[in-house]
């Protein structure tokens, strides 16, 4: 019995074949070396026979295979003669490098990349002594010569220089040059580019430059610009070209531009040539606390706090400048996010609400960013409010408060319209010109009338905002007489209650609980209250003479407790 009976089968053996070694030499004849040997030769030749033709003036009998085996053994043939020989033999290969294109182009090649650190690709012996081939060479076999010769010498700011000559970017330049796999080399020409344009025309090479900053990695692009901002301020304050590539690149509106990674002398020569607000940086920190997720904001507070961004960069061109504190907590969350924070303050508080103030021509606006009946306060502009709210160093949230407000406004259910009525009506402080909708705002609530302002909410919306503000409003109060700032039996904070209570009836139409609730005020002492009553009985409303006379009584009592406004209007003097 076979195994063929039992249905089993073997596949046949395969055919032994030479191996690779044996199918090249099959057919080559084994003879000694002479000059007509062809590339088909084997074996190849040895250092000694290699060295003999090039000391014989054949070397153009020696094959690119075997001049790659003498560049890898130069140790061999350098430690092994005097210096003079050796020298001499350095000067042989150099002259038929000139001669011989194929192994020029692979000499520098290779000298290129050891250079660059891939490996012992060419003798240093002949890589020391490569320039004296500078004479011998024309055109582009010259070009990369220099380019070999001024990288082994560290000159990078030359090859920068030549980059630039060509209006190329840097990888384009060693691509060019056959060169690209030099990536060492790429890396310090590149981290060049901002000294060459520290001294490079900029009229004849503008372009080159923006080119340069949008081909590079983020961070030489960042110097490129901070050297062309703050250096060359003068060559670039009157190029319409650079300006406008400045504008597109560099200004805060665009969000993934350059503006936060400048340094402060380049923000500084770019706000001399375009107008930019610092309420960017109120933007930025919104964008910061949303991306910070161990500050744990909800997206329903991180959507609120963006609104009132939002908000104040409808005032703009009204706002002169504007500071941004944030807590010790905040800060060491949000401090990793960003390369420039110079724009950031700290707090002297370990936790709590990041604030915004906001300096106008004739107030200062303090805006609370979180927290229970978070707020918004307007104070006088006079020295003492500057002092604190502009100028003290390392201060608390609670110093701002504990400063006396000209008036405070509230963040509950529709705010922005109210608000917008209060800064113009009570402050003359205007949306910019161009204002014709207010972001963050529904589409029916956001369209914008200089005369009226923005659209009044329905009955129900402003219902449910006088509840909102009541609430507001004990919270608010409850947190003022712990500051101190008030008499102690609570009379003034009372006061100053029912005035804030009294202008959110007055935005609302509600003109009956607007007079109860200023008469309260008023009837406490509060002068501002006791103007409020004076305006609307002697001018807004068709008051009758009884009426009249009321307001007369409240001007004269606000102008007997000091009140400029009073004494001027009766033509008094204090």
């Amino acid at each position: 019995m076979n195994m063929s009976s039992m249905g089993i089968g073997f596949k046949t053996p395969a055919e032994k074949k030479p191996k690779k070694m044996q199918a090249l030499v099959k057919g080559m004849e084994v003879h000694d070396w002479n000059t007509l040997d062809s590339v088909n030769a084997f074996p190849p030749k040895s250092i000694d026979q290699i060295l003999l033709l090039l000391n014989e003036g054949k070397a153009s009998d020696i094959t690119i295979l075997e001049w790659i085996h003498l560049f890898e053994s130069s140790n061999i043939w350098s430690e092994n003669n005097t210096e003079l020989r050796t020298s001499h033999t350095c000067f042989k290969i150099l002259n038929a490098m000139s001669e011989n294109d194929p192994l020029l182009n692979l000499s520098l090649f290779r000298a290129a990349l050891t250079i660059d650190g891939v490996g012992n690709l060419f003798p240093s012996l002949l890589l020391d002594q490569i320039h004296f081939l500078d004479d011998k060479l024309s055109g582009w076999k010259k070009e990369i010569l220099d380019i070999v010769i001024k990288s082994r010498d560290g000159n990078y700011k030359d090859i920068a220089l030549s980059v630039a000559m060509q209006d190329i970017s840097v990888n384009e330049f060693f691509s060019k040059y056959r060169l690209p796999r030099c990536t060492r080399l790429k890396h310090a020409v590149t981290a060049s580019i901002p000294y060459t344009c520290e001294t490079i025309d900029l009229v004849s090479y503008a372009g080159w430059c923006i080119y340069m900053v949008k081909e590079s990695e983020h961070v030489i692009s960042v110097e490129i610009l901070n050297v062309l901002l703050a250096k060359r301020f003068n060559d670039i304050k009157n190029n319409k070209y650079l300006i406008s590539k400045f504008i597109e690149i560099c200004h805060p509106q665009n969000e993934d531009g350059y503006w936060y990674d400048l340094s402060e002398p380049a923000q500084l020569s770019l706000k001399n040539i375009v107008s930019i607000s610092d309420l960017y940086y109120f933007k930025k920190l919104v964008e910061l606390i949303f991306r910070s997720k161990e500050l744990s904001v909800d997206e329903n507070s991180t959507k609120q706090i963006k609104r009132r961004s939002q908000f104040w960069c409808h005032y703009e061109s009204r706002i002169l400048s504007v500071r941004i504190l944030v807590p010790e907590y905040t800060y060491d969350k949000v401090i990793g996010l960003l390369k420039s924070c110079s724009w950031l303050e700290l707090l002297s508080d370990k936790e709590g609400s990041e604030v915004i103030i906001l300096e106008f021509d004739s107030v200062i606006v303090l805006e609370v960013l979180r927290g229970e009946a978070s707020e918004i306060r307007v104070f006088e502009k006079n020295s003492r409010n500057k002092n604190i709210l502009l100028k003290s160093v390392n201060p608390s949230l609670n110093d701002f408060r504990k400063a006396h407000q000209d008036a405070v406004h509230d963040h509950v259910i529709c705010w922005q319209w109210a608000c917008e009525s209060w800064l113009r009506k009570s402050y003359n402080i205007i949306p910019d010109d161009k204002t014709k909708k207010f972001n963050g705002l529904p589409p029916s609530f956001s369209d914008y009338d200089p005369r009226k302002g923005l659209p009044t909410p329905d009955k129900n919306m402003l219902s449910l905002r006088a509840e909102e503000v009541a609430r507001w409003s004990d919270a608010f109060f409850r947190r003022e007489m712990l500051l101190g700032k008030y008499t102690s039996d609570g009379s003034e904070a009372k006061a100053h209650e029912l005035l804030l209570l009294g202008q959110q009836f007055n935005q609302m139409g509600d003109f009956k609980q607007m007079v109860e609730h200023w008469e309260s005020s008023a009837k406490l002492g509060n002068r501002a209250a006791m103007m409020n009553l004076a305006e609307y009985y002697l001018v807004k409303a068709k008051s009758r003479a009884e009426l009249r006379m009321r307001g007369d009584v409240w001007l004269r009592k606000a102008a007997e407790l000091g009140d400029l406004r009073a004494n001027a209007l009766l033509g008094l003097t204090v």
